[in-house]
């Protein structure tokens, strides 16, 4: 009995031995579960930091992705401009009367502006053909093309034979004067610009605006162009 009982008492004085330390143990795993030391501490900071600035940062990429895709779907202009140089050209005349000024005289035609009518012409009484002769005058030091819209004119001073004073042209060379015609107005006025004047007679027989031009481009696109209106008697 003695021996039985040793035995016994034995294994539970061991089982009350190593009860504490399983207890503690468990008890220790279980702190070190939720305590951290400094430099843990530390660590834990600063990978949740760059996690949380990387959050952002893909906060602030997805918004401009949403700009984009946005911007994208609205209705998109475009445009673009040019700039032409044009060099200074030689002005054009027409006789003065027609705008209202003294016989005789001429008034310079500036740059083409459509909206301004340089020329207006009214039919004769009972809006009959109004027929008038044009003296055309080339003061520049080049030669120039006269060529009218919508009618048709008779050149009274050709001497060409294929062209004589019948026959109806839109076009008609109108060469340069002398060497001292340099586009001067004045000069040609004094008599220095020596010009051979090429006269037309032109038909006006309908209501209505016409143009007349240099027939060559770069001259028309430099201006080189008047704008005519037709009215009723």
């Amino acid at each position: 009995m003695k021996k039985r009982g040793s035995k016994y008492g034995s294994v539970a004085l061991l089982a009350l031995f190593l009860a504490p330390s399983f207890v503690m143990a468990q008890d220790t795993v279980k702190v070190q579960r939720h305590e951290f030391s400094v430099q843990q501490a530390v660590e834990y900071a600063h990978k949740n930091n760059v996690q949380v600035k990387n959050a952002l940062l893909d906060v602030q990429i997805q918004g401009e992705t949403n700009r984009e895709v946005t911007a994208a779907a609205y209705p998109h202009l475009s445009a673009s401009g040019s700039l032409t140089y044009n060099a200074k050209l030689p002005v054009s005349l027409i006789p003065a009367e027609f705008l209202g000024g003294p016989p005789g005289t001429f008034q310079e035609l500036a740059q083409f502006d459509h909206s301004i009518i340089n020329v207006c012409v009214p039919l004769e009484r009972g809006n009959k053909t109004a027929t008038e002769n044009w003296e055309l005058v080339n003061v520049s030091g080049e030669d120039h093309n006269f060529h009218i819209h919508q009618t048709k004119f008779q050149v009274l001073t050709s001497t060409d034979a294929a062209a004589p004073p019948s026959a109806l042209m839109d076009n008609v060379p109108v060469p340069h004067g002398s060497d001292e015609c340099h586009g001067s107005i004045d000069t040609w006025r004094s008599g220095a610009c020596q010009v051979n004047p090429v006269v037309v007679r032109i038909p006006f027989s309908e209501v209505g605006d016409f143009v007349y031009h240099c027939h060559i481009l770069e001259h028309e696109d430099g201006g080189m162009m008047a704008h005519i209106r037709v009215v009723p008697a």
